[in-house]
């Protein structure tokens, strides 16, 4: 296996692995914020309207980090594409 092989396998394996730290984080954030802005009180089971809360900020807080994430990765094509 020639170095620059290697060295594509070694950016693809980084990159993966901080896609999937991201990911983390990203449910980290997720379930505590959703979960202190929508779920009052708290036992052994969810209302219906803590249920849709939750729901409802799950999505948007996803579309947030899309939102964020496509524009991370637009600035550094141009940044790419301009050097």
């Amino acid at each position: 296996m020639d170095s620059a092989t290697i060295k594509e396998r070694l950016k693809k394996e980084m990159v993966e692995n901080s896609n999937v730290a991201n990911a983390r984080l990203l449910l980290d954030k997720l379930q505590d914020n959703c979960f202190q802005s929508c779920i009052q009180k708290p036992g052994t089971s969810l209302s219906s309207s803590d249920q849709t809360c939750f729901t409802n900020c799950i999505d948007k807080y996803i579309q947030a980090w899309n939102t964020v994430n496509n524009s991370y990765i637009n600035k550094i094509r141009q940044m790419q594409n301009g050097a």
